[in-house]
């Protein structure tokens, strides 16, 4: 008889182990899904005339605030062209700066002196704070999308979520 409550406690051991390992893995795996979302980049919405694009946007603090600022509701400004290779507007607000100089590329989203938002549809190279890139768009398309050259558009940002 104590032989089999041996082998009883042996097995109930062994059983409670491979449970609470399994249950350790399965709260490691909501972890890892957990860190996964949110290491997945934040996209905003991009609207000019009614057509819309996906802007992924960069890893910074003026992105950051950006986004936190959208939570509170889309953004409205009006952008002119600039210099013929960019659309510049001014947001009313300061977002934080950590400008470097970079060579801007069409489809890069810039923000500029603090408070002006910029959409290349050329290149330049300045001191700027990067804020995203436009996806998905060949040049042709950015250009029609953005109405290079075309004069002033109406501009809203949003996280269309």
């Amino acid at each position: 008889m104590g032989r089999n409550i041996k082998k009883f406690v042996f097995i109930l051991a062994a059983v409670c182990f491979f449970l609470f390992a399994a249950a350790g893995c399965a709260a490691q795996e909501r972890v890892d899904d957990k860190e996964e979302e949110s290491s997945v980049a934040e996209r905003m919405i991009l609207t000019i005339d009614n057509q819309s694009a996906t802007v992924l946007l960069a890893e910074n603090a003026a992105a950051e605030a950006l986004v936190a600022r959208l939570r509170q509701g889309e953004i409205r400004y009006t952008a002119d062209d600039y210099g013929g290779f960019e659309k510049v507007g001014d947001l009313g607000f300061t977002l934080p700066r950590d400008d470097s100089r970079i060579q801007t590329q069409p489809g890069d989203v810039i923000l500029y002196q603090g408070r002006q938002i910029v959409l290349f549809y050329g290149s330049n190279t300045f001191s700027y704070t990067r804020l995203g890139r436009i996806e998905g768009l060949a040049l042709q398309q950015l250009e029609d999308f953005l109405c290079a050259g075309r004069g002033s558009v109406s501009v809203t940002l949003s996280l269309g979520r």
